[in-house]
């Protein structure tokens, strides 16, 4: 019999709280994601100790507590930290296969990544009715100690007088008119009662 089910048909009164956890799990009573953010590796280095969940109730004014807040502090890399794995291998020349050497990023691609590890800051309400409060809270939190840098808002391209939502359907009759007109050239200067050459209708000569 594996561990959980051995903790889970326990009756000993030290193994309550695990059986407690077990039965959180087997009735779907998971604890709610309420928010993350990937630290910058500015904000990285700041912050070179983990968040603590006390950092999080300070921003909350008041409405949480300590225990109501899971962190996790989370790191991702290749396994070689902030350094690229690919530099740590020794390539072989086919014509020979005793001397080692590595390949610079300039010789494979300069579409590489330079950045090869990431922290990702993730917390999680254990009551639901808390999970808004959290998220509010850790959104001021990753405010005030600037954890990412603000992406730069795209200008939005100032209306013109042209737009088609804002020119009435008879003016926009006339600038195309006036439009095909120019782009006719001299035909469009000619009387009413004289034929274009090429018009449809119109006597060849």
């Amino acid at each position: 019999m594996g561990i959980i089910p051995q903790i889970e048909f326990s009756t000993d009164p030290e193994l309550a709280y695990s059986r407690g956890l077990i039965s959180r799990l087997r009735r779907r009573k998971l604890y709610r994601f309420a928010a993350e953010q990937i630290l910058d590796p500015e904000a990285a280095r700041r912050f070179p100790d983990k968040v603590e969940p006390q950092q999080i109730v300070t921003c909350s004014s008041g409405k949480l507590r300590e225990n109501d807040i899971i962190v996790q502090d989370l790191k991702i890399d290749y396994g070689f930290k902030d350094r690229n794995p690919v530099d740590q291998i020794l390539f072989y020349d086919r014509w020979d296969d005793k001397a080692g050497k590595t390949i610079p990023a300039c010789r494979v691609s300069m579409l590489i990544a330079d950045r090869y590890e990431e922290r990702i800051l993730r917390v999680y309400a254990r009551d639901p009715s808390k999970q808004d409060d959290l998220r509010e809270a850790f959104n001021t939190f990753t405010a005030q100690n600037h954890l990412c840098s603000a992406a730069p808002q795209s200008a939005k391209r100032p209306r013109l007088a042209t737009d088609t939502a804002q020119v009435p359907s008879s003016s926009r009759k006339r600038t195309l008119s006036t439009a095909l007109d120019a782009a006719a050239g001299p035909t469009a200067h000619r009387p009413a009662d004289q034929p274009t050459p090429d018009a449809p209708g119109s006597p060849i000569i």
